[in-house]
Formats: structure tokens, C-alpha cells, sequence
């Protein structure tokens, strides 16, 4: 045992190990308000809903193709698939964020504590299901001015009345948020 130290005595069950630390997010409900999503936070959820089932049919078929064929000497739960952190109204909430504010994939995947591509990815998969299901968006007017700085968003949520904070969570908010939509045309021959 002296041979190891402490790297051997932390696998004894006496001693536990200490719980991974996951990156902070802000709250869902913080985040579910109609200045930021551009819908009453009740349809964001009722859409939730009715997207929760084409988003698991969505996730076991991916597992099944993954697997190579259906499940054999496994243990059916109603439990979610693995441990994941986000489900389907992250989806939707990452999607609207997206849509309504335009803001860019790097400043959704510090509110959500996740990855820029996870982000993508989210907001692709919700797109998906709302084509699938064939349900469009109500169209929400965007604010008169867009949040294009950390400042000008918190200063945007705070006259709505929404406690956002941007959490620490490892990841860098950028300065300065480039807008996903070209606003000027090229000149190229």
C-alpha cells in the first residue's frame, strides 16, 4: 500500500472519491421567458411535450443503429437514456434563443454549460422534430435592438425582469456577438 499512496487508498470504499464537478448553466426557467425565447413560457413547454416522444423514438434509433440491432439481456426502465444533462426542452430553448435574440452558438453553450457544437447539434435535432411533426413557430417580432455584447444581454434581461447571470462554468463569453445572418450583400463578380 505504501507503494501507491494515495492513489490506491482513494479506491477503497472507506475513502470516497470526491463527485466531478459539472460546469454551471443557467437555470431552464430563467431561460424560459417570453423576452428571451419570444413564446409564453408555457407554450415552450406544452411544445416540450409534445416533442418528448419523437425525441426518444429519435434517440433509440440511433442507439439501435450504434448497437447494430435491438437490445438482448437488457433491463427495461422508464429511466432516460445514460446520464444526460439536457433533454428535449433544452432543445427548443436552445432553438428559440437562437432564433429570436440571433445569438450565436458560443453564447447559448455558455448559458447551457455545454459545447459550441452541442449547441449545433441541439438546435439541428429540434429543427428536425418541429419538420417531423410538422408544427411551425409562432413568429415572434425581435427586439428593436439585438444584444450584441455579454452587457447589452444582462442589461436586455434585467429591464424584462429576468435574473440572468452568465455562470462560471470554464467556458469564454465572447465580447462581441457576430450575427448569424448576413446583413450585407457581396460584391463579387
Amino acid at each position: 500500500m505504501k507503494r501507491y499512496g494515495p492513489l490506491l487508498r482513494s479506491w477503497f470504499p472507506g475513502e470516497p472519491l470526491p463527485a466531478p464537478a459539472l460546469p454551471g448553466r443557467v437555470a431552464r426557467d430563467t431561460l424560459n421567458h417570453p423576452a428571451l425565447t419570444g413564446m409564453a413560457a408555457a407554450d415552450v413547454s406544452t411544445l416540450a411535450a409534445a416533442l418528448e416522444i419523437p425525441y426518444r423514438a429519435s434517440l433509440e434509433h440511433k442507439a439501435h443503429l450504434k448497437r447494430g440491432g435491438r437490445r438482448v439481456s437488457a433491463v427495461r426502465s422508464d429511466s432516460p437514456n445514460g446520464n444526460r444533462r439536457l433533454d428535449v426542452t433544452d432543445h427548443v430553448l436552445a432553438l428559440r434563443l437562437r432564433d429570436h435574440l440571433d445569438l450565436p452558438v458560443q453564447v447559448i453553450a455558455v448559458l447551457l454549460g455545454i459545447d459550441q457544437g452541442t449547441v449545433s447539434h441541439l438546435t439541428a435535432l429540434a429543427g428536425e422534430l418541429l419538420a417531423a411533426a410538422r408544427t411551425t413557430l409562432p413568429a415572434a417580432p425581435q427586439p428593436a435592438e439585438l444584444p450584441r455584447t455579454p452587457a447589452a444581454l444582462l442589461a436586455y434581461a434585467a429591464t424584462a425582469g429576468i435574473p440572468l447571470t452568465i455562470p462560471e462554468n470554464g467556458q469564454t463569453m465572447p465580447e462581441r456577438f457576430r450575427t448569424r445572418r448576413s446583413k450585407t450583400t457581396r460584391d463579387t463578380p
